[in-house]
C-alpha cells in the first residue's frame, strides 16, 4: 500500500483533530520500517501512551493519547520520517511532561527507581522511558519536555496576578523551543507536529480566554518556525522535496491563529 504525501493546513484538517485512523497510521508504519523489530517498538509505544494517558482529556474533550498519536502520524506523513526512534519520541513527547508520577511510581513497583533517592520524579520517568524503548528516544522525550515554567517565574518574582505573567510564560516556551530547534533538527522536526496538532485543536477549546491564551502562546512559535524554514530550506533536516509544503503549512497555521483570534475577540466582547 502506497501512502502519498499529505498537508495539514490550508482547510487544517479538521478529521484528524478528532480522531485518528490507525489501520492508515500503521499502513505508514510498515511502507517505512521493513523490520519487525522497528514495528513492533512503534506499536508498543501507543500501547503504553494509551494505557499512560488513559484517563487524560485534551481541552477539547478529546482524549489525550489522540494528541501524540496525530503527532506521530504528521510526522510520517506530513514530513516523512523513517527513523524509528523519532516515531517513538513523537508517540512518548507527553510522558514525561504530563504523567511523570505515574511513570515513577511503575519504577517503584519493580523497585527500578534511577540513581539515589535523591532522583527527581522526572528523572526515574525519563529512566522509565530509556528502558523501555531506549536511551536515545528517552533524551529526545526530556528534550520536549517543558521546564517549569512557573517555578522560574517564581523564582524571578513574578505572580499569576501580575499582568506581565502570561506574556512571560509565553517567552519562556518560545525560548525553549528555540533552544530545541538549536540543538537537535529531530528534536525539533517533532516539537513542529505537536505546534501543528496544537494549533490545528485550538478551535476545540470552549472557553474563549482560554483559546486567546492558546493563540497568543503559539503564534510566536509559527513565526519562529516559519522564518527558519524559509532562510533555510534544509533546516530541520527535511528533505528538500517537503519543504514547500511546510512552508505553506505553516503560512496557513499562522492564518488559522490570526483568524481565531479576531473571530473569538469579536464574539467573547
Amino acid at each position: 500500500m502506497k501512502i502519498e504525501k499529505a498537508e495539514i493546513g490550508g482547510g487544517m484538517e479538521q478529521e484528524l483533530c478528532k480522531s485518528i485512523d490507525e489501520k492508515l497510521f500503521f499502513a505508514l508504519v510498515n511502507e517505512r520500517f521493513p523490520t519487525k523489530k522497528d514495528r513492533k517498538i512503534i506499536s508498543n509505544a501507543l500501547s503504553f501512551i494509551k494505557k499512560l494517558h488513559e484517563e487524560q482529556k485534551r481541552e477539547d474533550e478529546t482524549p489525550f493519547w489522540l494528541h501524540p498519536a496525530r503527532v506521530a502520524f504528521y510526522a510520517l506523513l506530513v514530513m516523512s520520517v523513517s527513523d524509528v526512534e523519532t516515531v517513538t519520541a513523537a508517540l512518548l513527547h507527553d510522558t514525561v511532561e504530563d504523567q511523570s508520577e505515574k511513570l515513577a511510581q511503575m519504577a517503584k513497583k519493580k523497585k527500578r527507581a534511577v540513581g539515589s533517592g535523591s532522583a527527581s520524579e522526572s528523572e526515574i520517568a525519563v529512566g522509565v522511558v530509556a528502558r523501555r524503548f531506549g536511551e536515545r528516544t528517552a533524551q529526545m522525550v526530556f528534550a520536549l519536555t517543558n521546564p517549569d515554567f512557573e517555578s522560574i517565574l517564581g523564582e524571578r518574582g513574578f505572580q499569576k496576578k501580575d499582568d506581565s505573567y502570561r506574556g512571560e510564560k509565553n517567552r519562556l516556551y518560545l525560548a525553549h523551543v528555540q533552544q530545541i530547534i538549536e540543538e537537535d533538527p529531530r528534536v525539533a522536526l517533532i516539537k513542529l507536529c505537536d505546534l501543528l496538532d496544537n494549533v490545528n485543536t485550538i478551535s476545540g477549546v470552549k472557553k474563549p480566554e482560554k483559546r486567546i491564551k492558546k493563540c497568543n502562546k503559539y503564534l510566536p512559535v509559527v513565526q519562529l518556525y516559519l522564518e527558519l524554514v524559509e532562510k533555510n530550506p534544509l533546516a530541520l533536516s527535511l528533505n528538500p522535496e517537503y519543504h514547500p509544503q511546510v512552508c505553506k503549512t505553516l503560512c496557513a497555521a499562522e492564518q488559522h491563529i490570526n483568524n481565531l483570534l479576531q473571530n473569538t475577540q469579536v464574539s467573547s466582547t
